[in-house]
Formats: C-alpha cells, sequence, structure tokens
C-alpha cells in the first residue's frame, strides 16, 4: 500500500514522466511554475497518505 502511494505521488514530480511533460507541453504552464503549485498541494496528499497507511496498520490491513 505504501509503494501504490509513493508511487503515485513521485508521478507528479518527476521531470523525466512523458505524461507529466506532455501535458505541461500543451499548455502555457512550465515545469518550475508547476513544482510551486502542485508543491501546496502535496503537503495535504501526504498528510492524507500518511492517515491512510495508519489506519491501514490499526486494523492490520494486508492484501495477502
Amino acid at each position: 500500500m505504501a509503494y501504490c502511494f509513493g508511487d503515485g505521488f513521485s508521478n507528479l514530480a518527476y521531470p523525466t514522466n512523458p505524461v507529466l511533460l506532455i501535458c505541461l507541453g500543451l499548455t502555457v504552464v512550465s515545469y518550475p511554475k508547476w513544482l510551486k503549485w502542485s508543491s501546496k498541494l502535496w503537503l495535504w496528499v501526504i498528510l492524507v497518505t500518511i492517515a491512510f497507511l495508519g489506519l491501514a496498520v490499526a486494523i492490520d490491513f494486508e492484501p495477502f
């Protein structure tokens, strides 16, 4: 579960992510501007991720 959260979260930041580069290329938003804007949202995503992982540990959630 932590790997899935981390993978999805990191895909929003990697400058080599082709989907991110194509989307930014189709707009007038530069990569530094994207990082500045999205960093505010990442804080909330990290907090929600920590809460969900804490809940998963508390209820002993296991996929296998």
